[in-house]
């Protein structure tokens, strides 16, 4: 139960953090329109999918270096 409790808290870390990430890096007057340009959506769309994609080869590159040893 703990471990499974560590793990969601840690995806739902790493959620808040690309959320941060990728909506400081692409929206610049959010709070002006409050609501995003189609440029905007286009750069988050591709922050998130950056990020996933590095989450995904990191976890491969973790998983094949533990079945090395």
């Amino acid at each position: 139960m703990r471990v499974a409790l560590r793990r969601r808290s840690a995806s739902l870390l790493r959620v808040n953090e690309l959320t941060d990430k990728c909506f400081s890096s692409c929206v610049n007057d959010f709070a002006v329109t409050k609501q995003l340009r189609s440029h905007e959506e286009a750069c988050i769309a591709n922050c998130v999918e950056k990020f996933l994609k590095f989450s995904e080869l990191s976890g491969d590159t973790f998983d094949a270096h533990a079945t090395r040893r």
